[in-house]
């Protein structure tokens, strides 16, 4: 083979790739080829549309998108027409716009053609000769063989509410019946079920609509009269329409009507005065129910104010200050009896709020444990300690919540104790919107003091901690306040003395 011959078929080879490159429709398969007289190539593939190649541009045929396309034909009109698998097309080729190509018409075997499958086409002024699976036809382009009538348009049912009705041209219903469904059907057998409808129901329908369905539902019409129109299109663009038009008439229901609607009203007021009354007793029992909580509040208060005052503090108070007495210590005697009476006077300015602040609690602590450090001859020291965050002016806590804790870490911790002990008091702000209270103590433990508690046989039982809980409930119920307590057993020290350390975490009221 000479050079030239190499070099040809290199450069066939060569342009085959770059224009399987161009676009995805030269890798499907290819059917037929022909070339009009703009010499533009047109394509029939199989199942992928008739397309025309020039330049580098694809130009398809959008209806035929789907079809398997066997043979083209350009006749001296400049028609192409199209062998596929579902007859004959005959196009208009546009040469300013190829990307809209008018479908003339379509040839089937209701024009004569033996099968549908057509494999070949060959077109002359008057005939068009088709080769198909099952023999070769011949067809008159002028269509003086195929059927010129309108499509036939029929109502096959009428449907109301789902239940079908007889087929008539008026229809009297009730409000309730206001789901109607349309049935019909037009007949060509040219068209082979290509058939465009266009219909319009007056009083809901603007316009006219488009469908190729042949149901039209309208599954819920408000009252009133309307007209039914409907037309049929065939694939020829010759168009049949009823021969009279259907009506429908649905009553107005029965709320519409002037008694109704005035019974409704008094309904609606009767139901407007019983959610009245209603609301009435339930703002009523809000309020008994604050008066309730609010008389257990003052019930607790007492309680806790009894549970501070107990018999046992004040009887050792009042033998202490005997005993200076007896001793011939009257300025011992005196000093701690006026600090008695400030703590009482202090416990009772208390007792009349339920909130204090933190200044004011501190001080009546201070003042408490001064009076035990005197009573029990300084067997514990005391240190109180203060965040840098706290404003102990403005901070509100529950009043006489913490004297209880002091109390019991005094009484059943450091008394027991052999050596000096010491109890301390903290008091931080933590995330800006929780006082933290530590009550700490080195003392004998909850363990040893329960121990003691049970040899005792003076039989006390203190309810101090009972009324505290009581206390923090209601508060929690009346207004939202949440104290957290909790009480860590520290374990054994240094010197065998377990301690007990109680947390109280009080939110902070807006």
């Amino acid at each position: 083979m000479g050079s030239w011959q190499w070099r040809c078929l290199a450069t066939q080879k060569n342009e085959t790739q770059r224009m399987q490159g161009v676009h995805d429709f030269f890798k499907k398969n290819v059917k037929s080829l022909a070339v009009d007289k703009n010499n533009i190539l047109w394509v029939a593939t199989d199942r992928h549309g008739i397309f025309g190649f020039r330049n580098d541009s694809i130009y398809l045929i959008p209806d035929s998108k789907h079809l398997i396309a066997n043979d083209l034909f350009f006749d001296k009109k400049g028609f192409l027409w199209a062998g596929t698998d579902s007859g004959i097309r005959q196009y208009k080729i546009d040469p300013d716009n190829y990307n809209e190509q008018e479908l003339v018409r379509t040839y089937n075997t209701n024009d004569g053609i033996l099968s549908n499958e057509i494999n070949t086409i060959f077109v002359n002024e008057q005939y068009v000769y088709a080769g198909t699976s099952k023999g070769l036809s011949k067809i008159d382009k002028t269509g003086k063989y195929g059927d010129d009538s309108p499509p036939i348009l029929r109502i096959q049912s009428i449907r109301v509410n789902r239940e079908s009705k007889g087929v008539t041209n008026k229809y009297v219903l009730s409000h309730e019946e206001n789901s109607i469904e349309i049935d019909f059907v037009a007949l060509s057998y040219k068209s082979l079920g290509a058939i465009d409808y266009r219909y319009q129901l007056e009083g809901i329908d603007q316009e006219w609509q488009e469908t190729n369905n042949t149901t039209i539902r309208y599954p819920s019409l408000p009252a009133g009269k309307y007209t039914f129109h409907l037309e049929a299109k065939d694939i020829e663009n010759r168009v049949s329409e009823l021969q009279r038009s259907i009506v429908f008439e649905i009553s107005k229901p029965l709320w519409e009507r002037a008694w109704f609607r005035l019974l409704t009203l008094l309904l609606i007021a009767g139901v407007v005065w019983l959610i009245y009354k209603s609301r009435i007793n339930v703002v009523k029992r809000d309020e008994a129910e604050k008066t309730r909580i609010a008389t257990d509040m003052a019930e607790l208060e007492l309680k806790a104010l009894q549970a501070q005052m107990n018999p046992h503090f004040v009887f050792n108070a009042l033998t202490s200050i005997r005993f200076y007495i007896q001793n011939n210590q009257p300025d011992e005697a005196g000093d701690y009896l006026a600090r008695f009476a400030k703590l009482m006077r202090l416990f009772l300015e208390s007792s009349k709020n339920n909130m204090a602040t933190l200044e004011d609690e501190i001080r009546l602590i201070s003042l408490y444990v001064e009076m035990e450090q005197l009573r029990f001859e300084k067997q514990f020291d005391f240190e109180l300690t203060t965040g840098k965050d706290l404003n102990v002016y403005t901070m509100k806590i529950p009043t006489l919540l913490l004297q209880l804790f002091v109390e019991d870490s005094i009484n059943h911790g450091l008394f027991h104790k052999d050596e000096k002990g010491l109890l301390k008091i903290d008091f931080q702000l933590e995330r800006d919107e929780v006082i933290v209270c530590t009550i700490e103590d080195d003392g004998i433990g909850r363990e040893a003091s329960a121990t003691l508690a049970k040899r005792s046989i003076k039989g006390h039982k203190s309810r101090g901690m009972q009324i505290v809980g009581e206390r923090l409930e209601v508060l929690k119920q009346k207004g939202g306040l949440a104290v957290q307590i909790e009480i860590i057993d520290l374990g054994e020290g240094n010197r065998g003395n377990a301690g007990t350390r109680v947390v109280l975490r009080i939110p902070l009221l807006d």
